[in-house]
């Protein structure tokens, strides 16, 4: 398979120029970012397992896609906490939170 060419190239970047692929925190991040980010994977895996569209899952949380698609794409900057574990509860009645050192 040969190299693209640079007008397949072109092609391509165009196409993926506004496309926001998912976010990761980094060791860098904060704890509160790894514990925001960590939400989000664990609603994506839900979501994930459960085979719901988007639709559906929007409908569930009570939100719309728009929200849906920044929590799987882990944009955690647009959620609070508060906000995210609102959501999480949806999902997950029975959680804890275990705090340690």
């Amino acid at each position: 398979m040969a190299f693209p060419s640079d007008e397949e190239l072109k092609r391509i970047r165009k196409l993926l120029k506004n496309v926001e692929g998912t976010r990761i925190v980094g060791e860098e991040g904060t704890k509160i970012e790894k514990f925001k980010f960590s939400l989000c994977q664990n609603m994506l895996g839900f979501y994930k397992d459960s085979g719901m569209s988007k639709i559906e899952f929007a409908i569930l949380l009570g939100i719309d896609q728009a929200i849906v698609s920044k929590i799987l794409k882990c944009r955690i900057e647009v959620f609070t906490l508060d906000r995210l574990l609102k959501y999480y509860e949806i999902l997950f009645p029975d959680y804890k939170i275990v705090i340690g050192s």
